[in-house]
């Protein structure tokens, strides 16, 4: 009996993680992709000024680069805001101490400094779906099991 009930709990906290992973992919590479295509209906671009810089180790190699950027989009107040880039971008605005800012007109808010790739975003989306997916089906093999006869 105590083996079954290891087992249950190790299903249920792989629907958990799974689920939660899924979803949270899902959020979060789905809202950098519909802010990219809010940008892509309507967008303008100024140019910033690079406040700060800052470079953060990741714990699996690798590093975080993130940039403070002060812009004005026309007829709004100026906005300060902080961007994650690559290397280049990283380097080049640190040097010039500024970096073009494309941002929508009707809510500068929504904005970026570098160019989008695509690709990573939807990647991580149809992962996040694939593990919503399979929190599904460990969801309903737990369901089926338990609903079985003993020794069955």
């Amino acid at each position: 009996m105590p083996h079954l009930w290891k087992e249950k709990i190790l299903k249920t906290v792989i629907t958990v993680v799974l689920f939660g992973g899924g979803l949270w992919l899902l959020a979060s590479s789905g809202s950098a992709v519909m802010v990219e295509q809010k940008l892509q209906q309507s967008s303008a671009v100024v140019e910033g000024r690079v406040i700060d810089g800052s470079t953060q180790r990741l714990s699996k190699g690798g590093q975080s680069l993130k940039l403070a950027v002060e812009y004005l989009p026309a007829g709004h107040a100026p906005i300060t805001r902080t961007f994650d880039v690559d290397t280049g971008d990283y380097k080049a605005a640190m040097a010039s101490r500024k970096t073009l800012v494309t941002y929508h007109p009707a809510d500068p808010g929504v904005s970026r400094v570098t160019r989008f790739a695509m690709l990573p975003y939807l990647a991580s989306l149809a992962l996040g779906a694939f593990m919503v997916v399979a929190g599904f089906i460990c969801l309903g093999s737990d369901v089926t099991t338990s609903r079985r006869p003993p020794g069955g």
